[in-house]
């Protein structure tokens, strides 16, 4: 017979067990007060693209999306004037606002059936990139 006494005393191999499930119990209640994996956000895409520019150029020439699912690009203006990200040929809300840096500001974009777009700086045409659009 095993007797358990106060202050975590213990006979036999009861305070192993004691203290592996103790371990275990604080995991678990970690893991449900927001210690576990990062979620999204109801409402937002799944996916942020970052991209940048730098004198008048961006810093990826490829950027790639899963098709049919909505997407953020995350744009960083390095320089001290203006510029944006627009999608050609994706339809309306595919153009990310203008702004001047340096700062960086996060575009929402509706999602776009599989293929190849470009993307490009509305202010400056010779900023380009292509943008795939992949099925899942």
């Amino acid at each position: 017979m095993c007797r358990i006494g106060v202050g975590g005393a213990a006979v036999g191999g009861v305070q192993v067990i004691l203290r592996a499930t103790s371990g275990l119990l604080l995991l678990v209640a970690l893991a449900a007060c927001g210690g576990g994996p990062a979620r999204t956000p109801a409402g937002t895409p799944a996916v942020t693209l970052e991209l940048s520019a730098t004198n008048s150029v961006f810093d990826k020439a490829q950027l790639e999306v899963v098709a049919d699912a909505p997407f953020a690009i995350e744009f960083e203006n390095r320089d001290a004037i203006p510029h944006n990200v627009a999608i050609q040929g994706g339809g309306a809300g595919m153009t990310g606002e203008v702004f001047g840096g340096p700062q960086t500001k996060t575009h929402v974009f509706p999602s776009l059936p599989a293929g190849s777009y470009r993307f490009v700086c509305d202010l400056h045409p010779e900023m380009v990139g292509t943008l795939l659009s992949v099925a899942p």
